[in-house]
């Protein structure tokens, strides 16, 4: 009787409330391809962008399409505190298309540490992804070419997906360092902003794709997941 009792109980406070309807408002217009964004202290939204495909075709692997689109068209547009219309705020970054231009990939994740905005570039294949800072004029400063370092320091054999360059997917900012995850080469490199040099903080093995990141309230990065590649 007691166990029955108990069920009954503890279906009822399991049942779900009946929830109000989701409302969905338009912040912002003008975008292509968005992918990282961030507020600023002012309420300021920064948006990467990877942007429409390029006009010249490239050969890529067989399991990215055999070739894709390459141009200058990633970018970083800022909106305004409210919403409104993209700005474009940073122009002429590099992006190509997997599959045909399907999948871009360009100007990868934002964010702002101390006041200041940074930028990481994704894979490019062509071009080695790099981290920035951005001025308040929107011009960027490399700090440190990941491609680079993606290269020096391979993943072991057992990630089969790995490419030239890997892919940077997301960036987030704790105690004067940066921190970035790779989708490819499915690790989170943090960046010493005070050097400039990179290490490799942790490797997710054998090769779940390692995508966005953020902050929790007990400073832990906390990283999302797909499956293995």
């Amino acid at each position: 009787m007691v166990l029955l009792v108990t069920a009954a109980f503890a279906g009822a406070v399991a049942a779900p409330a009946s929830a109000a309807p989701t409302e969905v408002t338009v912040y912002a217009t003008g975008l292509f391809n968005p992918k990282g964004i961030v507020f600023d202290g002012d309420g300021v939204l920064y948006v990467a962008e990877s942007g429409p495909p390029g006009d010249v075709k490239v050969p890529l692997p067989v399991n990215f399409g055999g070739e894709g689109p390459i141009g200058t068209r990633a970018s970083v547009s800022k909106i305004p505190p409210g919403g409104g219309a993209a700005e474009k705020f940073v122009t002429g970054l590099p992006n190509i298309g997997l599959y045909g231009g399907v999948e871009m990939l360009g100007a990868a994740s934002v964010t702002v540490l101390d006041g200041q905005l940074y930028e990481v570039a994704g894979g490019h294949m062509t071009v080695s992804p790099a981290l920035s800072r951005v001025s308040t004029a929107g011009k960027l400063t490399r700090i440190a070419d990941v491609g680079k370092f993606n290269d020096e320091n391979p993943p072991p054999p057992v990630n089969a997906d790995a490419v030239p360059l890997g892919n940077p997917f997301d960036l987030v900012g704790l105690g004067g360092k940066l921190y970035i995850s790779d989708g490819n080469y499915n690790r989170i490199i943090e960046a010493d902003l005070a050097t400039g040099k990179l290490r490799q903080l942790a490797e997710f093995l054998p090769g779940p794709v390692t995508v966005g990141m953020t902050i929790g309230p007990d400073k832990n990065i906390y990283v999302a997941q797909y499956g293995n590649a």
